[in-house]
């Protein structure tokens, strides 16, 4: 039986920057309101089992005046769970920081950067400042140390495009020297309404292709030897997704066994938006329902609509909504010592994987 260990809540639709990969003009959308956000940790009737809180939205997470209190609500109520939330950096503050360290959380944090240098960071990241994002990471380095905490953990998120494609393997070097020990090299799905999200910035597409494979190679061959954790969609890097039509010509062809990993995140958790409607996850337009109108979160897991998407990924069946996302008919393998892993979407489809 499944349950629901992971809890997703959109809390800002609102921005501080102007970057390229999404929109002209400042978000400035809602913020989550203290009793809604109360309100979703009441109606969880099992919080026993809550191992992850993660805190999104399409804007700056840590614009929420009172992001802090409801860390500290949510470790309160779901006793040691993991937090974590995406930010651009800019309002990541020594107060903040330390806040998270006096309460002994176990926090994640993934900083969007998409370059190493600061010309191209803010070209890309409009109204960012590089220099002051370094100076909130490197003050992290200095608390963590003050206090002998391995938390907060820093990740990074790199989002590939045809103008950074130069700057892959200086982030390395750059994730390196702050003793950040993993980067995600992502790709966004295309979106010919927002500039760098068109076709022709897209990491693998045409003539990008070859540029980018060579730049993760690089970045690949510095991280092992500096002792950085990269990911990427390593079997579209090594030409494998061209070589084999699908998955069963690549077990074939590359001698390896397949294992199906169904999606963790349809499997465990539940999203709920800004206007209380829960969802999957980020990917699916339709709710399940609505935490206003049920007195237990549980409720809505456990639904109909729920346990039916969850039987048909358990079985690899069809569901659209998923489509050229890379947890869905995901596939792990070892080839030469090495962890893999592949999904569906990167087959005949080099430009649309996220």
């Amino acid at each position: 039986m499944t349950r629901l260990r992971r809890l997703v809540i959109e809390v800002s639709n609102r921005c501080n920057l102007r970057c390229r990969t999404c929109t002209d003009r400042p978000l400035n959308g809602p913020i989550i309101q203290p009793e809604a956000f109360e309100g979703i940790l009441k109606k969880v009737s099992s919080p026993d089992d809550i191992e992850l809180v993660r805190f999104v939205g399409a804007g700056e997470t840590l614009l929420v005046p009172y992001f802090d209190e409801m860390v500290a609500r949510a470790t309160k109520a779901f006793q040691d769970t993991e937090v974590n939330f995406f930010t651009n950096g800019m309002l990541l503050e020594h107060r903040l920081v330390e806040s998270l360290l006096r309460r002994n959380v176990r926090a994640y944090i993934t900083l969007s950067m998409d370059a190493a240098t600061p010309h191209v960071f803010e070209y890309i990241r409009r109204g960012a400042s590089f220099d002051r994002i370094l100076k909130n990471i490197e003050n992290i380095g200095k608390l963590k140390e003050d206090y002998g905490s391995r938390y907060p953990v820093l990740k990074i998120n790199f989002t590939m495009l045809k103008h950074n494609v130069k700057e892959i393997p200086k982030m390395v070097k750059l994730a390196s020297d702050l003793n950040i020990a993993e980067i995600v090299f992502s790709q966004m799905g295309v979106n010919e309404s927002i500039e760098f999200a068109r076709i022709d910035q897209h990491p693998f597409y045409g003539d990008n292709r070859k540029a980018t494979k060579q730049a993760l190679l690089e970045a690949r061959e510095l991280a092992q030897a500096c002792g950085v954790v990269v990911t990427a969609t390593w079997p579209q890097v090594f030409g494998w997704t061209e070589q084999y039509s699908d998955r069963h010509e690549l077990a074939e062809g590359l001698g390896v066994e397949l294992r199906y990993e169904p999606c963790v995140w349809a499997l465990s958790a539940l999203l709920v938006n800004i206007r209380g409607d829960v969802y999957p996850c980020c990917r699916h337009s339709t709710a399940f329902g609505n935490i206003k109108d049920r007195d237990d979160l549980i409720a809505l897991f456990d639904s109909d609509e729920a346990e039916s998407l969850r039987h048909r990924l358990l079985n690899g069946q069809a569901v659209r909504e998923c489509d050229n996302c890379i947890w869905y008919n995901r596939y792990s393998f070892r080839h030469d010592n090495e962890y893999y892993w592949i999904s569906e979407s990167m087959f005949g489809n080099t430009v649309n994987i996220r």
